[in-house]
């Protein structure tokens, strides 16, 4: 029933959006939309009602779901094709038709309902108590954190001989394998910068087997299914005869076999006792099991099959639900089902009692994450904007759409459906990852309900067909030499009314890949993000002129032209970010790209520029004072230009790398930056640096990383706000001037500011103290 949830929560967005009064609309469409909005928001409603009882899926067939969802779809349509070319030139006959077909599918709306109130009517009957939460009750009904570590239940001694095993004596390389079941994991990967990415495997290799050699080494390979891989890089990792160690993590174990090992470690399922503190731990992690739970709940953590992650998902299912017998012994009642049936698929089955058992407007958010390649780490912000420009989150009275969109996720971590994989330094999340267990099921869910669509393409012959009339869709391309797939693009074509678009090839020197012009046609665009990718310069001004007034993100563009139409044609971007890459020789400079037209753009709060061409700098450039963070790569400007930067009222954040600014000299000016908490300074040919703490009043952190700057203002000394100062690839009499800069703060008793630089010998951060000899 998600499909149906998601295209009616849609629905009701874009219905709100042409009764604002902007859209001007007639007497007759303002009377009909709004018939078809009192059918649809009561109909919602009813869905958030039904699905929280659990027999619901009984009397709501699944003819009827997709009654729904084509109609609701339909209604958009409908309304979609009208307003662009209606609005703008309203025709007596299109109107007409307008009208009578949203009657039309508001008569429709108007006998679904019917037909679930009868259905009600049976649920009623059978059920008694409901189990979920509206999606207001998500805001104040959140699992509680014991703000505890995950503990290792189960697996302490297995912990122990790893240990031991990693600490003997023996000089020579070590192959461990681990035979392993699906448990949860939360390591992060490593992100590797534009210029790693830009190596093949050989040279990566090599690189890898420079770094290691001579030195004592350990590294983990993590969920290998067969000697393949191990075979392709085991050359890159030398026997320097320092106790080296390389543990090799594995499902199957003919796999651990392979690695020339015979003493393979293999993890055992969890036992009686293992399995049921895991389970506490997760539904009681300040108290005890109530002894009324105790029976059923020891019959539940046994039914998971020794299984940590199936432990883990129905702890996180029965930790957000009612903890009362008769829904505990449902659970136990589908579980054993499940155990009799002998299926292979009993795991995946086991866990989609969570997924099943979710709130409906958790249901889309959850599906949604199938969009994402395996093992992909996503960005917590990214995956906020999908959420909403998607469509499917009901507005929560005095919270914003991105607030909801949080709620909900923090619930599906809570419920262990979605991993945190890394977290920023005040704490904050920043990426999240779904278990691959997980993302199988999270797959086959969405597939079966026909929420979207998930393709793996290898050549121009494997595109599949009918995915112009697909409503999400992800195209996945396998591994290996890069292809252009015109035909995805002629899908764009009529995909006229995507609210997000996201474009991400590989990297083929000297090819840029334009998008066709229609894209300037996309006006329920939120969020647009390319990678070697171009923008086509928009149509000329016409009777069909669109303006992409909900366009917010613009991220990745290449070689985007900034001219008065594109500036014109989105009003309202708050981020921005453009990559200026192998110019064609007629743009005759930076001038070409029309940067100083950025000043126009009053909403926009984020931008990012990068120069790769090394032999252009940038000239004539202008910024709008609503920036709030600034990024500058390669510009090549002059430090006297800065002033333009420090004049921006509102800019907190700003980074330069690359020779951002060039030159030796840098002279701040009185009544620059008054607003700027963190500044970062990367690559630059800077020698001479004078400022005080009246220039950067409000300055919280500080990364140098200019090797020939000759010291730090000492002025800067006496900003109150100062709290950390980085240094890495500077000169020794850049740290004394640091170091001055901590006695003169303790002279003057402020406290709070740490100054760090990195020691390239030990490979490590060192902190500057005070009390240090110089």
């Amino acid at each position: 029933m998600a499909t149906a949830y998601a295209a009616l929560v849609s629905l009701m967005h874009l219905l709100k959006r042409i009764l604002h009064p902007s859209m001007e609309c007639t007497v007759q469409e303002e009377e009909q939309i709004k018939s078809l909005q009192e059918k649809v928001c009561p109909l919602v409603d009813l869905l958030e009602d039904l699905s929280n009882r659990r027999r619901c899926s009984k009397f709501v067939t699944d003819e009827l779901k997709n009654q729904i969802t084509i109609t609701g779809h339909e209604a958009e349509d409908i309304i979609d094709s009208y307003v662009p070319d209606t609005f703008v030139c309203r025709l007596i006959e299109m109107e007409t038709r307008f009208c009578e077909d949203i009657k039309r599918v508001t008569e429709t709306m108007h006998l679904i309902k019917v037909e679930i109130e009868k259905k009600k009517m049976d649920v009623q009957k059978h059920d008694h108590q409901p189990i979920n939460s509206s999606p207001d009750d998500a805001l104040s009904r959140r699992a509680p954190s014991s703000g505890k570590l995950d503990v290792m239940v189960g697996f302490e001694d297995h912990l122990d001989k790893m240990m031991r095993r990693l600490a003997t004596t023996e000089s020579k390389l070590q192959i461990i394998p681990i035979v392993e079941w699906p448990i949860l994991s939360k390591g992060k990967k490593q992100e590797f910068n534009e210029k790693m990415s830009e190596k093949n495997d050989e040279e990566l290799g090599e690189q890898l087997h420079k770094s290691l050699f001579g030195r004592r080494y350990l590294i983990v390979l993590d969920d290998i299914w067969s000697a393949k891989p191990w075979d392709e890089v085991k050359r890159f990792f030398p026997d320097n005869c320092k106790g080296s160690r390389i543990m090799i993590t594995t499902r199957l174990s003919n796999v651990a076999m392979c690695f020339g090992s015979d003493n393979s470690h293999e993890l055992e399922f969890l036992d009686v006792d293992e399995s049921w503190n895991l389970f506490c731990e997760k539904i009681f992690p300040e108290e005890s099991c109530p002894l009324e739970l105790e029976e059923i709940g020891k019959r539940i953590a046994t039914s998971c099959g020794g299984l940590p992650l199936a432990i883990v998902v129905i702890g996180g299912l029965l930790a957000k639900a009612s903890k009362t017998r008769e829904y505990w012994e449902y659970v136990a009642e589908n579980l054993n089902s499940l155990i009799n049936s002998g299926d292979d698929d009993y795991c995946l089955k086991l866990l989609s009692l969570s997924y099943n058992d979710l709130p409906i407007h958790l249901k889309p958010c959850f599906l949604y994450m199938a969009m994402f390649p395996e093992d992909c780490e996503i960005k917590v912000s990214r995956l906020i904007k999908l959420w909403v420009a998607e469509g499917f989150l009901k507005p929560i009275k005095d919270k914003s759409l991105e607030d909801v969109a949080m709620v909900y996720l923090k619930d599906l971590i809570d419920r262990n459906l979605v991993l945190v994989s890394g977290r920023g330094k005040t704490g904050k999340m920043k990426t999240c990852i779904i278990h691959d267990v997980m993302g199988d099921l999270c797959l086959k869910e969405a597939q079966k309900e026909n929420f979207l669509c998930v393709t793996r393409v290898y050549s121009l012959d494997n595109i599949p067909q009918g995915i112009e009339s697909k409503r999400r869709l992800a195209i996945h391309q396998s591994m290996g030499k890069p292809c252009y797939f015109p035909q995805i693009f002629d899908a764009l074509k009529s995909a006229s009314n995507a609210r997000s678009l996201t474009f991400k090839t590989e990297n083929v020197p000297g090819v840029l890949v334009p998008v066709p012009p229609q894209i300037w046609e996309m006006n329920e665009l939120r969020h647009l993000e390319f990678r070697w990718i171009t923008l086509p310069d928009p149509p000329p001004e016409s009777h069909n002129f669109y303006i992409l007034e909900n366009l917010q993100t613009l991220l990745s563009v290449e070689n985007l032209r900034c001219t008065e139409e594109v500036v014109k044609r989105v009003p309202n971007l708050r981020k921005l970010k453009n990559f200026y890459v192998n110019l064609p020789q007629q743009s005759k400079g930076m001038s070409y790209y029309c940067l100083n037209n950025l000043v126009h753009l009053h909403k926009l709060e984020s931008l990012t520029l990068l120069i790769i061409e090394k032999k252009i700098s940038v000239t004539n450039i202008a910024f709008p004072r609503s920036l709030k963070r600034l990024s500058l790569d390669g510009c090549r400007l002059p430090w006297s230009d800065i002033k333009v930067v420090g004049s921006l009222p509102q800019l907190e954040v700003l980074l330069l790398f690359d020779n951002a600014f060039k030159g030796p000299r840098w002279d701040a000016t009185d009544g620059e930056f008054v607003r700027l908490k963190f500044l970062a300074i990367y690559e630059a040919d800077l020698m001479y640096w004078t400022a005080d703490n009246t220039h950067f009043p409000m300055l919280e952190n500080m990364v140098l990383e200019c090797p020939e700057l000759e010291e730090i203002p000492f002025g800067l000394a006496e900003i109150p706000t100062l709290q950390r100062i980085l240094l890495r690839g500077c000169k020794p009499y850049v740290v004394t001037s640091a170091r001055a800069i901590l006695e003169e703060r303790d002279n003057l008793v402020y406290e709070g500011l740490q100054v760090h630089y990195y020691n390239f010998e030990q490979e490590c951060w060192v902190r500057i103290e005070i009390n240090e000899d110089s």
